[in-house]
């Protein structure tokens, strides 16, 4: 549970500090908040396509 935690609040951090559009931030804020864990999985597999 304390993982779920920590994974949930790191990606809405890294997806908070990227150089990205707005509404792709939005879209993946939105996806890891209503789907804590996959959310989270999904945007970390994904998230090589955005630069910092």
């Amino acid at each position: 549970m304390v993982f779920a935690g920590v994974l949930v609040i790191w990606t809405l951090l890294d997806i908070i500090s990227r150089k990205m559009k707005p509404s792709h931030k939005i879209f993946w804020i939105v996806l890891v908040i209503i789907t804590p864990i996959i959310g989270s999985l999904i945007y970390l597999y994904f998230r090589k396509n955005y630069s910092k």
